[in-house]
């Protein structure tokens, strides 16, 4: 029976290794949802700023249509602000050119917009195909020698509220922004063009500095468990002494295990406990004092009788 319960008791996880598997699992958790969300979801979340700002650019100015000097002076300031190129147009006509643009802010300051402008007409068809909105990613890559290969990577083509996300490895794009409102028989056009920054150099380094981070805090992790297991582990040792010297039958032992108030509890339960049995032990014994007197007490007087006899 010994030997079970030394093999038991072998087999049991100590307080420590309890407490550091729970602050590696949480530890664990935390490290992956960082690692999902900063590193592998950097791109989308990128990604969907840029578009959200490219949106809201354009709503905004869309509410300066009825006073054109208000109009223009907050898309230059939006292009400015924002590094992106605005075009403006005003189209009666089914189709876009060059002769319906009121206004054109090269806030990315790259010249490239004159490249590109060629394009706007597909765009916008695209754009009235799609709702009044249209967003295209282009890779800037092929632009030499002041010409600009217009290739899309890809577009929101049929999911007019939707952006069009581009994962993996991302180039240097540009996303261009198309939104179509409808005034009176004409149609004011906003054309955005906002560069969309390569995350690969950003992303290898927040890949490193998590791994590093990982292993300090798997360090951390267990140096916290063992301080943790000690403060806790501490009173219920003294707690556990004193209960093996209760149990060979020292009753005038103190629990004194302090520090929380579950462990307060149970010290003073076990000293009361300890009490109530030193209590009982003193009344057996002065009970088996007692029977031993009385029976002691005839048993010497049948003996005194027989002597007489």
């Amino acid at each position: 029976m010994t030997g079970e319960w030394a093999n038991r008791k072998k087999r049991r996880i100590g307080i420590k290794w309890k407490m550091f598997f729970i602050l590696f699992a949480f530890v664990s958790v935390f490290a992956f949802s960082f690692w999902i969300f900063q590193i592998q979801m950097l791109h989308f979340f990128y990604q969907g700023a840029r578009f959200n700002e490219l949106k809201n650019i354009s709503e905004e100015l869309s509410e300066s249509f009825d006073n054109e000097n208000e109009l223009l002076i907050r898309a230059e300031d939006k292009a400015e602000e924002f590094d992106s190129d605005i075009w403006i147009y005003r189209v009666s006509a089914d189709s876009i050119d060059t002769s319906d643009r009121i206004a054109y802010f090269d806030g990315t300051h790259d010249d490239i917009g004159y490249h590109i402008e060629s394009n706007f007409a597909d765009m916008y068809n695209s754009a009235i195909d799609n709702g009044g909105r249209y967003t295209a990613m282009v890779p800037m890559k092929h632009f030499e020698n002041s010409y600009f290969d217009f290739q899309i990577v890809k577009d929101n083509k049929g999911e007019p509220n939707l952006f069009p996300y581009v994962s993996g490895s991302m180039q240097h794009l540009n996303v261009i922004s198309v939104n179509v409102y409808s005034v009176g028989d004409e149609n004011m056009v906003i054309i955005q063009r906002s560069s969309i920054t390569p995350l690969g150099t950003m992303i290898n380094t927040l890949e490193n500095q998590a791994i590093l981070i990982a292993v300090l805090l798997l360090v951390f992790t267990l140096i916290l468990a063992a301080i943790m297991a000690k403060l806790i582990t501490k009173p219920i040792e003294q707690i556990n002494r004193a209960a093996k010297s209760l149990a060979v039958g020292t009753y005038d032992i103190e629990f004194e295990g302090r520090g929380y108030r579950e462990i307060d509890e149970l010290s003073d339960t076990l000293n009361y406990a300890s009490r109530e049995l030193a209590k009982n032990d003193r009344l057996k014994k002065e009970l088996i004092s007692n029977v031993s007197h009385d029976l002691r007490t005839p048993l010497t007087l049948i003996k005194g009788y027989g002597e007489v006899i």
